[in-house]
């Protein structure tokens, strides 16, 4: 997945305070890309807040996807998430 993409959504299908997937767990500890996360989950308190995107820190799907074009493009900024 590292070779293909930049960022990788894990949006659950389920918005429960405790319930995370395995899907995010996995791609935050084996892969190098931004997850870009939508639950009702702290996030914050399974990896450090710098280390992924919460979708609902944006007003819109448009803010949302421009925040991640414009993240793409900068490559010192990208990396730090990783």
């Amino acid at each position: 997945i590292d070779n293909d993409y930049w960022f990788y959504l894990s949006f659950e299908n389920s918005f429960c305070n405790e319930y995370v997937t395995e899907k995010f767990t996995l791609m935050a500890k084996k892969a190098n890309v931004i997850p870009v996360v939508l639950g009702a989950v702290d996030y914050a308190n399974i990896l450090p807040k710098d280390s992924f995107i919460d979708s609902r820190d944006f007003g819109s799907v448009k803010q949302l996807t421009e925040f991640l074009i414009k993240l793409s493009k900068d490559p010192k900024r990208y990396n730090s998430y990783i």
